[in-house]
C-alpha cells in the first residue's frame, strides 16, 4: 500500500479521528473516576465528622462519649493520629495538647462555622482534610480536623492511566487494519473501474464500464459511460471534420497541381497560360474561404469569437445584406412583415454575414420565378427573423443535420454550386454566439424557412 494512495491517505484519517476521539475518552473517563472517588472520600470523611461530633462530648478538660451512648470503639493509633480536635484559636485540645494541627488554615475558616475541606503534602505523602466547626450548647467551641490518606486512590488512578494509554495503542492498530482492509473492500469498485478505463483505447471506445449497484461508485461509472460516449462522439465527428476537410483542400489542390503541371509539360501560348493562371486562382479561392472558414469554426468552438455586442436596427442588417447580395442570379428577395423598430443586441458584422449566407443558400436553391420573403418581429424579450421560399425543399431525413460540418444535401450539385458544406455551420456558431437558436423547418418540393431566434435590444437607437 503506498503512502500517496487513497486507502493509505483514507486509514490514516481514520485511524487519527479515533486516536483522537479514544483519547478525549480516556481523559473524560479518568476525570470522571477522579471526580467520583474524591466526592467518595469527602463524603465518607463529612460522614465520619459527623458521627464522632454527634458522640463525643467535652467533660473534665477532655472529649468523652455522651451519657447513655455506646463508647466509641478503641482507637488505632493510626486512626487516633487521624483526628484531631482544635479550639477556635488553632490550639490542639484532642489527643493531646503536643499534637500538630493536620491543617492550621483550614482551622480559622472552619471556625466561621462552614466545613472546609483540604488537600495537603506530609513527608511526601498527599492528604485529604475535612474541618467541620463542633460546639457545645448550641456554642461554636471547637474544630474537628479528619484526615485521609490520598495515596492509595492516587495509585489506583495511576493504574488506571496507564491502563488507558496501554489500551489506546492496541485499539489504534486493530483500527488501523481493519480500517485498512475496509477502505481496500469499499475502494474495490473504484481499482474495477481503472482497470476497465486502462482496457479502453482511443480507438476502440465502444467499449462501457459494467455498472453495479446504486451508489457512489455506480454514479461514478454512469458519469464516466456518458463521458466516454461524448468522446465517441467528438472522435467520431473529428474523424469525419478531417476527412471532409482533407477532401475539400485536396479537390482545389488536385485542380492547382492538374493545370500548373499542364502548363510546365511543354511550350504553350499566352492564352493556355493564362487560363492554367485563373484556374488555378479559383482553386485558391476555394482553398481560402473553406480555411477561412474552418478558423472561425475554430474559434468559435474554443470561445474566441469575439463579439462587439450593442443593439442595431435589424432593418439596417438587412438592408446592409441586401446590398451585399446584390446582382446575384436567382428569384428577387422581398421584405415582408418587416417591424421597423426592431432591435438587436448583436455584432453587426457577425450578424451580416449570417444573413448573407442564409438568403445566398436560398438563392442556389430557389429557382428565377421562385419567391424568397424575409419577415422580423417582436416575440416578448426576443426577436424571430424568418428567410421563406418556395425553393425545391429538403428531405425531413435531412433536417436533423443542417448545420454539420461539411454536410451537404445534395454533394454533387453542392460542389457544381461552389458550396463548401460550412456556410451552415458558420450559421448555426454565429447564432449560438449571440445566445440565439437556428431553426429549420422544410416540404420537399414545396420550400423552406429559416428562422433565427436572437435576443432584442432594450436600448433607444438614435438616428443622427
Amino acid at each position: 500500500m503506498r503512502l500517496t494512495s487513497v486507502r493509505a491517505r483514507l486509514t490514516l484519517w481514520n485511524v487519527s479521528i479515533m486516536a483522537l476521539a479514544l483519547l478525549v475518552f480516556a481523559a473524560a473517563v479518568r476525570l470522571i473516576v477522579q471526580h467520583d472517588v474524591s466526592a467518595s472520600i469527602d463524603r465518607d470523611l463529612a460522614d465520619n465528622g459527623a458521627w464522632l461530633a454527634s458522640r463525643w462530648s467535652y467533660q473534665a478538660n477532655r472529649f468523652l462519649p455522651r451519657p447513655g451512648l455506646m463508647p466509641a470503639p478503641p482507637m488505632h493509633p493510626s486512626d487516633r493520629d487521624s483526628r484531631r480536635v482544635l479550639d477556635l484559636q488553632g490550639h490542639v485540645v484532642y489527643p493531646s495538647p503536643t499534637a500538630e494541627p493536620l491543617d492550621l488554615g483550614a482551622v480559622y475558616q472552619a471556625a466561621k462555622g462552614i466545613p472546609v475541606y483540604s488537600t495537603v503534602i506530609v513527608d511526601d505523602l498527599p492528604y485529604r482534610i475535612y474541618s467541620t466547626p463542633m460546639g457545645q450548647g448550641g456554642v461554636r467551641r471547637w474544630v474537628l480536623q479528619i484526615r485521609h490518606e490520598l495515596a492509595p486512590e492516587r495509585r489506583l488512578l495511576a493504574g488506571l492511566t496507564r491502563t488507558l494509554l496501554t489500551l489506546i495503542p492496541v485499539a489504534l492498530l486493530v483500527a488501523g487494519i481493519g480500517g485498512s482492509f475496509l477502505t481496500a473492500r469499499a475502494l474495490r469498485p473504484v481499482r474495477q473501474i481503472r482497470r476497465a478505463a486502462a482496457e479502453i483505447e482511443a480507438r476502440d471506445l465502444s467499449r462501457r464500464l459494467n455498472v453495479i449497484g446504486d451508489d457512489e461508485f455506480s454514479d461514478l461509472a454512469s458519469t464516466f459511460n456518458s463521458m466516454i460516449a461524448r468522446l465517441q462522439s467528438a472522435f467520431k465527428q473529428q474523424q469525419q471534420f478531417v476527412a471532409d476537410a482533407s477532401h475539400e483542400l485536396r479537390t482545389p489542390l488536385t485542380t492547382i497541381k492538374g493545370s500548373t503541371s499542364l502548363a510546365l509539360s511543354g511550350e504553350r501560348d499566352a492564352r493556355e497560360y493564362r487560363s492554367a493562371l485563373e484556374t488555378a486562382d479559383r482553386a485558391a479561392d476555394i482553398m481560402s474561404r473553406v480555411v477561412q472558414d474552418l478558423l472561425l469554426l475554430a474559434r468559435s468552438d474554443s470561445g474566441q469569437l469575439d463579439l462587439e455586442l450593442e443593439p442595431a436596427s435589424i432593418s439596417d442588417i438587412l438592408e446592409y445584406t441586401l446590398d451585399a447580395l446584390r446582382g446575384r442570379d436567382g428569384p428577387a428577395i422581398r421584405m415582408d412583415d418587416l417591424d421597423e423598430a426592431c432591435r438587436v443586441d448583436g455584432d453587426e458584422h457577425y450578424l451580416i454575414r449570417l444573413f448573407v449566407n442564409l438568403l445566398d443558400n436560398a438563392l442556389r436553391h430557389t429557382p428565377p420565378d421562385g419567391d424568397i420573403a424575409v419577415s422580423a418581429r417582436r416575440v416578448g424579450s426576443s426577436l424571430k427573423v424568418s428567410i421563406r421560399d418556395t425553393g425545391e425543399g429538403i428531405s425531413p431525413d435531412h433536417l436533423p443535420h443542417l448545420g454539420e460540418r461539411f454536410y451537404r444535401v445534395d454533394t454533387a450539385r453542392q460542389r457544381t454550386l461552389g458550396g463548401t458544406g460550412l456556410g451552415l455551420a458558420i450559421c448555426k456558431s454565429i447564432v449560438q454566439a449571440h445566445g440565439g437558436v437556428l431553426e429549420f423547418q422544410s416540404t420537399l418540393g414545396k420550400g423552406t424557412t429559416v428562422t433565427v431566434t436572437l435576443p432584442a435590444a432594450f436600448e433607444p437607437i438614435v438616428h443622427s
